[in-house]
């Protein structure tokens, strides 16, 4: 969730007095782009009958409503959204954003019209720099590369061809519950953010090289966080302010930040996954690299290709199933009626089976699904997704979205629609329960069944969805979840005085790209009544 308010602005990877010195340089070139950028939104002559989209009246010169949208931007985009209706524009100094908060419209306009609405902005760290030219999946243009690099992902990436993972998850799950409840006996409480981020690290690690690792202390664990973490910093505002105010591009040059964000790629990923690339393919095990160096010819992708797709996969694989189970148990923990609802499930048919669950039990765990649910519709992990970006005029329900404007899904205003969602600010599991299939299959299905948007949309919806499917997001949930409940009580810390320390799920931490919530402690309780 990017801080886009004046104190974020000020304190950017930027030095100011750099700023300052490249200014009046600068100014011409940034009066030149701005005026080229109001020419080239002028309307094709067969769109002159289209209506202009509306915006918010609070903006500045030059920087538009770059600073409007404060700290929270989510909330002011929703704001926003019903003060102006379904659809508006942002003028973001030198960008202007389309942002479309009915599901509907979005449909149509990222799956309907998917051929103009499937591109990605221009971006200085991410497209430039990261996916190195037009590589990886993520955040590279579409081109023939990117439908290979597509294509490639969905055939080698299918359930059936990481089908054998299921027990590495339920060993990772086990591990973790275990280690909940032995650093609650020893310390008192206990953080879960390490111990998820190691059992998503491991899945994805296994299924991309065959590689995993033990503990959370492993200083390759501790570089791949940083990494993530770095990447997804750079990925947000302040990886490229010169996209939004191109007088701040010389002083990226000058100060030596763009020398910098390369440093870190060459040296953070293209060697560290070089070697895991060569492990991987060397090793013993089968994964994702070695069928995809035995089928790069197929596919028309070089090592780079190759390099970067994977990249995209572990960062995305890691991170956002982490962040996901690591808001939902944050809910949860403020919520023990919910827990007793997961935890009769559980109890339940462990009693008529003998054994704990199997993702493919998933049909007798309604509860358990919504409740997973309902935690990524009420604190998804980014507000906005990843922007796509018209690579023609479109016209849009008689709307007049320009070429190279950026396109984006509204979604904390959809998540919060009281229309669409009864007192969408509640945490209410039960809104779900009519929705039994998995987030997968309506990701991927009819937009009238959609239970949530946090997948993406069109051609952009996310590889990994057909994954998580089977396995690296709701299945990853659904053995954590089931492992630690059916173990463990979850009850939060207490305070000197012996109060509880209730977790505060509106606090958050702004990663980039990403969100995360402050951190927090828990306590493990073992259940008398775990039979496993």
């Amino acid at each position: 969730m990017p801080d886009f308010s004046l104190s974020s602005l000020r304190n950017e990877n930027i030095n100011l007095a750099v700023v300052a010195a490249a200014a009046t340089a600068a100014v011409a070139a940034t009066l030149t782009a701005t005026a080229f950028y109001s020419f080239s939104e002028t309307k094709d002559p067969n769109l002159k009958n289209l209506k202009e989209i509306p915006e918010p009246k609070e903006k500045y010169p030059f920087i538009g409503h770059l600073i409007s949208l404060g700290n929270r931007p989510g909330k002011q985009v929703t704001k926003w959204h019903n003060e102006l209706g379904p659809i508006f524009k942002l003028r973001m100094g030198a960008q202007t954003w389309i942002m479309v908060s009915d599901p509907y419209l979005a449909h149509e306009l990222f799956f309907t019209r998917g051929s103009l609405a499937s591109s990605r902005p221009a971006h200085g760290y991410l497209r430039d720099i990261y996916s190195a030219g037009g590589c990886g999946l993520t955040f590279t243009v579409t081109s023939k590369k990117w439908h290979r690099s597509r294509s490639a992902a969905m055939a080698l990436l299918a359930p059936k061809s990481v089908d054998p993972l299921g027990q590495d998850m339920i060993e990772e799950a086990d591990k973790l519950t275990k280690s909940l409840l032995e650093d609650t006996a020893k310390h008192g409480s206990v953080s879960p953010s390490d111990g998820l981020y190691l059992v998503s690290y491991n899945v994805i690690m296994t299924v991309c090289f065959g590689l995993r690792t033990e503990s959370s202390d492993d200083p390759d664990f501790r570089s791949m966080v940083h990494y993530i973490h770095q990447h997804e910093i750079y990925g947000g505002v302040s990886g490229d302010v010169g996209s939004f105010l191109p007088i701040l591009s010389l002083a990226a040059y000058i100060s030596g930040t763009k020398k910098k964000q390369i440093d870190f790629v060459k040296k953070n990923r293209d060697e560290v996954f070089s070697k895991l690339m060569e492990k991987g393919i060397n090793g013993d095990k089968d994964c994702f690299v070695k069928s995809l160096h035995e089928d790069k010819a197929k596919y028309g992708l070089e090592h780079q290709d190759i390099l970067v797709l994977l990249s995209d996969i572990i960062v995305a694989g890691t991170d956002t199933t982490a962040l996901t189970t690591t808001w939902l148990l944050a809910i949860i923990a403020n919520r023990p009626d919910i827990q007793r609802k997961i935890q009769a499930e559980i109890d339940d048919f462990v009693a008529k089976n003998g054994r704990l669950p199997m993702y493919s039990d998933r049909e007798s765990f309604p509860y358990l699904a919504a409740t997973q649910k309902e935690g990524l519709r009420l604190r998804p992990i980014t507000e906005f997704g990843v922007p796509h970006e018209a690579s023609e005029d479109i016209d849009l329900r008689g709307y007049h979205v320009p070429k190279n404007s950026i396109l984006i899904g509204s979604m904390d205003a959809m998540h919060t629609n009281p229309l669409r969602y009864a007192r969408p600010e509640e945490f209410i599991p039960e809104r779900f329960l009519s929705y039994p299939e998995s987030m997968a299959t309506l990701a991927s299905g009819s937009i009238k069944k959609r239970d949530q948007y946090n997948f993406g949309w069109g051609r952009r919806l996310c590889p990994g969805i057909y994954m998580a499917s089977s396995y690296v997001a709701e299945t990853e949930m659904f053995y954590n979840m089931t492992r630690i409940f059916h173990r463990c009580n979850m009850e939060p810390p207490l305070d000197v005085d012996g109060k509880p320390i209730i977790v505060d799920i509106d606090a958050f931490i702004d990663h980039g790209i990403t969100s995360s919530p402050v951190p927090y402690k828990m306590r493990f309780v073992p259940r008398s009544e775990a039979l496993f």
